[in-house]
């Protein structure tokens, strides 16, 4: 070859973001932004050192106004499906930071000389309403197993302004046919000095694996280089960082009880353990029960840069928007415990059906009192989602009984004192209760009942050491459910397994471990479910704090967790 490429000078000055394509006529083209960032241009070459000197040909120039009138940045050219395609970024004169990607494409054989087409905005997946509605640009394509894959970089975030990278599976050359993926986050100090950014992907398709190299942080001396790889035969739309590290952030809507105590305790122990300790940065912040609060944390949350937030809501609506705007930044959303009624590609539900273990309690503690007689219910903690759907399961098991009679009910806020101060005043009027459910502590049951010298009813109550405790201890009937405090680690779970690309059902639901006084009644449809009998140093402890909550977390979880962790001792 004459000519030689030489080294440590320049190749072609005036023009950034350069790209070259080699194609199968053997000729190498280039394109790259220009100055005036006012066109687009292109050069042909047998070499790649002939480029520098190539004739250089403008196939396209910026419009006047509106779309594609300034900021014309980034062009690369591409050969797909027997057409010549330009990928590139523009801006609006009426808008110049209204950056977003289209497409240029070309039919005749060659692209210096042929008519170029607009193709408009790069089409979003039908189902995606987020790709290109912020500052996009840096698009890149490639081929794997006969796909094409569309890269780039958006920004995000409420305030804070942060650019992602997403990857999306081609429907045509100007449309992708599935809902974009987050690919990689600026979550590493090299990748947010001045600004938070990852932009530039470019792709290198060699020996059976894909790399695709980007730029981070501001332009200047800090700009620097990743890297991403993946085996050719992986799902490629989910192309994910090897050994990322994924911020995670646990939004709680409330910490006035040990069930909500112990879920953060879990939350924290089971992040700082192998696999997780090395997959994840968690981070918890409680908002007391208020929807307005804790969607501003969301919101904030969002704006930080989180891949993922765990969310036990405040309401089944309240924090909605909040959540919908999360999902619409690209960051994932996997709600727990309470519901959210928010349906979004970027969203997944964890719970346990509250309404069938509460129709199950309450179909045991009818057959115990024989079918018939008084009972009064209890609605849990004020404007909770779950709090209202266990009462209302109770109250419908119950009314399917002609000769029991709901007198009552009443709210504790899952506070004993506050349930056995409700307890006395309904007592002092009817003072024949055969069963009470509660939803929090038994305690309130016994004490209300004990102190006005009458028979302690049949109870149901939360799944706490110390309900069971206190029915053994006053030879009392019962039943509890076991609400698993370690739903956040199966959140936690959740989340590393969806960011890592693999496919995760939208709802999830875990089932309740129930544990009674006494077994051997007949519960019908429900006879199927495991119920447990209580006995001492297998399934409640005598030297274990009441408010411990066993187990911690599903037997299927695979990491035990410690009863120092559950119980607070150091």
């Amino acid at each position: 070859m004459s000519e030689e490429l030489k080294y440590n000078e320049p190749w072609i000055l005036q023009r950034a973001d350069p790209y070259v394509y080699r194609h199968t006529d053997g000729n190498y083209y280039f394109t790259a932004s220009i100055p005036a960032y006012d066109r687009i241009v292109l050069r042909r070459s047998e070499t790649l050192a002939g480029l520098k000197d190539a004739e250089e040909v403008t196939v396209w120039e910026k419009h006047k106004e509106g779309i594609m009138s300034e900021h014309i940045w980034a062009p690369e050219l591409h050969y797909l499906d027997g057409k010549w395609y330009i990928y590139f970024a523009g801006g609006d004169k009426d808008d110049i930071w209204a950056i977003r990607p289209y497409v240029l494409e070309c039919a005749d054989t060659d692209p210096l000389t042929g008519a170029w087409t607009e193709k408009g905005k790069m089409g979003r997946a039908d189902a995606d309403e987020f790709s290109f509605e912020a500052f996009s640009l840096d698009a890149t394509v490639f081929e794997n197993k006969g796909k094409h894959y569309y890269v780039w970089a958006e920004k995000v975030g409420v305030g804070k302004q942060i650019s992602n990278l997403y990857i999306g599976e081609m429907e045509t050359p100007y449309k992708l046919k599935t809902v974009q993926v987050l690919l990689t986050s600026p979550d590493y100090d090299w990748e947010r000095v001045g600004f938070w950014v990852n932009e530039g992907p470019a792709v290198i398709h060699h020996d059976g694996r894909i790399y695709l190299t980007y730029s981070a942080s501001e332009t200047g001396g800090a700009y620097c280089m990743g890297m991403l790889a993946a085996d050719e035969d992986s799902d490629t739309a989910k192309i994910n960082p090897e050994g990322k590290k994924y911020k995670i952030a646990l939004s709680n809507s409330y910490m006035g009880n040990d069930w909500r105590q112990q879920m953060e305790a879990i939350a924290e122990y089971v992040a700082s353990q192998e696999p997780y300790a090395s997959r994840c940065e968690l981070t918890i912040v409680n908002s007391e029960n208020d929807a307005e609060s804790q969607s501003a944390s969301i919101d904030a949350m969002a704006a930080q840069g989180y891949d993922c937030i765990l969310v036990d809501p405040a309401s089944e609506t309240g924090v909605n928007q909040a959540i919908q705007r999360a999902c619409d930044a690209g960051i994932k959303v996997v709600v727990f415990d309470q519901p959210a009624s928010v349906s979004n590609d970027n969203c997944w539900h964890i719970r346990i059906d509250g309404g069938r273990s509460y129709k199950i309690l309450a179909k045991w503690m009818a057959e115990a009192i024989g079918g018939e007689g008084n009972v009064v219910l209890d609605q849990g903690l004020q404007g909770a989602a779950e709090a209202e759907l266990e009462y209302s399961a109770s109250k419908e098991m119950f009314e399917t009984y002609d000769k029991i009679n709901i007198v009552s009910d009443y709210v504790d806020d899952y506070d004993p004192a506050k349930g056995e101060q409700a307890l006395a005043s309904i007592i002092a009027a009817n003072p024949d209760i055969d069963a009470v459910t509660t939803q929090g502590y038994v305690s309130a049951v016994v004490n209300a009942f004990s102190k006005a010298g009458l028979d302690i009813p049949v109870s149901c109550g939360g799944g706490y050491n110390g309900n069971l405790k206190t029915l053994k201890a006053n030879n009392a009937e019962g039943i509890i459910d076991v609400y698993i405090a370690g739903l956040s680690a199966v959140a936690l779970n959740y989340a590393i397994r969806i960011m890592d690309g693999e496919e995760m059902d939208e709802e999830t639901v875990i089932d309740c471990a129930f544990i009674a006084t006494s077994n051997g009644y007949d519960m019908g449809e429900y006879s199927d479910v495991p119920i447990e009998l209580a006995e001492e140093g297998v399934n409640y402890f005598e030297d274990q704090p009441d408010e411990l909550i066993w187990p911690a977390v599903p037997s299927t979880f695979g990491l035990d967790i410690p009863m120092s962790v559950i119980t607070g001792e150091e």
